[in-house]
């Protein structure tokens, strides 16, 4: 039976992260789904794993240096990776990280990933601390913008005794990514990727408000359309960007993510980006809350204390779709804006029409909120100036991908005009 990686090739590259412990896993799940494994171990691997253990898993000659292999390549270097369909180096400690995102090349999985001319997939494990390091997150940052796939390490608690972001992949998960952008059935469905060249921003989930160290207001969002879509984007082709307000979300792959909590961080980073990078495409998918307390309490505010809850004084926040949509520049990106108003029908199309001429946005999407909060499936109404109403409606992933064919259409329709 055909298997999602029938007859293809993947290089796993296993460096000395004591999550080497599932490469022997993912060596598994490659196999149980057609593919072929060749093996490239660090030095520093070899120290955890004795090489026999990946060469009985994998059923073929695991690499450990450029020196000694006597195999059927004469440069592994070069040749190992020319018929694969990518390199996949999980674990991925910071050190090796820190090697190709600067371009050192001292041993044979380094030169490999330096000589490539397929996709890299790096899976990070490290303690939490190296992870968030400045170097670290430097490293990362230049790894994305030269096109590596990041496949973000998750929270939880790490063989140090500490807890937080560092944990490699569940070897499920990366099958998972793999799957959707390495499998037979994938290809033929995505046969060229609409927003190649593409720099797509997405804000995500709610902004929560500080009244007082306990207290805060905010909206209701769960955040997953604006992760779909990001996700969606990237497998698009775009390079994404994503501020996200507090989410139970976990990271997207390879997508640029900035967290936030307040409206007016969000804002800045927003305005950051716009800044620094050609934003073709802007979705304002966030929650954004309209009032914050003027004042920030610095300590719980009782009952019957001096300062009341009631005698809170509220401003309006920035509105930031407003802001975006309204750059007169001709670097301004195909803005998108989100409505979730409590009505249907043509009180719904009322209300978005509306919002489409007080935003001066390209494109609102609305939906009822309380049939949607928290939920995989939804039903949306899209408003575009000058273009009759469309409903869409399905999981938001797929909801995510057509909107984006729907918008790449418009911009098309726009450029010929």
């Amino acid at each position: 039976m055909k298997t999602s990686f029938y007859n293809q090739t993947f290089v796993l590259g296993v460096t000395g992260g004591i999550a080497i412990y599932k490469s022997c896993e993912l060596i598994r799940l490659l196999k149980k789904n057609g593919a072929i494994v060749h093996v490239v171990m660090t030095k520093s691997a070899t120290e955890l794993i004795k090489p026999s253990v990946f060469q009985a898993l994998s059923g073929k000659h695991v690499y450990t240096s450029m020196w000694n292999d006597i195999t059927e390549f004469s440069m592994p270097h070069i040749h190992l990776s020319r018929d694969a369909s990518a390199i996949i180096v999980a674990p991925s400690t910071a050190n090796f990280m820190a090697k190709i995102a600067n371009g050192i090349a001292d041993d044979l999985l380094s030169t490999l990933c330096l000589a490539r001319n397929v996709p890299l997939l790096v899976a990070p494990s490290m303690n939490v601390e190296m992870w968030n390091n400045p170097a670290t997150q430097r490293n990362y940052q230049n790894l994305l913008k030269d096109g590596v796939v990041i496949l973000e390490p998750c929270s939880g608690s790490q063989a140090c005794g500490d807890n937080g972001p560092g944990r490699m992949l569940e070897p499920e998960t990366v099958i998972s990514y793999l799957r959707e952008n390495f499998s037979d059935t994938f290809k033929a469905k995505i046969k060229h990727k609409v927003l190649n060249n593409k720099t797509v921003l997405v804000t995500a989930g709610p902004t929560y408000e500080a009244i007082d160290p306990i207290r805060g207001i905010t909206n209701r969002s769960s955040g997953k359309l604006g992760y779909a879509i990001a996700e969606t984007a990237k497998k698009a082709g775009a390079k994404v960007f994503l501020v996200s307000g507090p989410v139970s979300i976990g990271d997207v792959p390879s997508v640029h993510i900035e967290n936030v909590e307040s409206a007016a961080q969000m804002l800045r980073k927003v305005r950051k980006i716009l800044k620094e990078e050609i934003v073709d495409i802007f979705f304002s998918v966030a929650a954004v809350a309209d009032w914050t307390p003027k004042k920030f309490v610095k300590t719980k505010i009782k009952k019957n204390s001096s300062t009341d809850l009631k005698d809170i004084n509220w401003i309006e926040t920035k509105d930031i779709l407003l802001e975006v949509a309204s750059n007169t520049k001709e670097s301004r990106p195909f803005v998108v804006g989100f409505a979730a108003e409590t009505k249907s029908g043509k009180f719904l199309l009322n209300a978005c029409q509306k919002k489409l001429e007080a935003k001066k946005a390209d494109m609102i999407i609305g939906t009822n909120g309380p049939d949607t909060f928290g939920q995989d499936k939804a039903h949306m109404l899209i408003c575009s100036p000058g273009q009759p109403s469309t409903n869409i409606e399905g999981t938001k992933t797929q909801i995510a991908s057509q909107l984006i064919q729907l918008i790449q259409k418009q911009i098309n329709q726009k450029n010929e005009n």
